[in-house]
């Protein structure tokens, strides 16, 4: 397949970078020779589990990168909420922007992995 692809994009008189490139395994089917999953701007591409008529099928999902979700809540800790002895209204109007910024990148696909980021703003908060 890859030397499908890149006949192909020679034709095109385009070139694969060839650390970049690379097969993945999307399927869930298990095959040990080819990754499960890659990341890409922030996000990671693996295999989910989708219900249809015919029982549970492996589909590529879009999910929040480790790497990512550790980087956020890093930003998060540099906000020091935890530290501010303010309302609770002003806090939010100082913070929502920031927090604007991340559901507006990171929720587009799948909510449900960001779930983790927003319950350590939340312990945060309640501190």
């Amino acid at each position: 397949m890859l030397k499908i692809i890149q006949q192909r994009m020679a034709n095109c008189k385009l070139q694969l970078h060839p650390e970049k490139t690379k097969i993945v395994n999307l399927r869930g089917v298990a095959v040990a020779k080819y990754s499960r999953k890659y990341d890409f701007l922030g996000f990671s591409i693996q295999p989910s589990g989708v219900k249809t008529s015919k029982g549970i099928k492996a589909m590529p999902g879009i999910f929040v990168s480790i790497k990512s979700r550790a980087s956020i809540l890093e930003k998060v800790k540099t906000w020091s909420i935890h530290k501010r002895r303010k309302s609770l209204e002003l806090i939010a109007k100082e913070l929502n922007t920031r927090i604007r910024g991340i559901i507006n990148y990171y929720q587009k696909f799948e909510n449900g992995s960001t779930r983790y980021v927003w319950n350590q703003v939340n312990a945060r908060l309640l501190k």
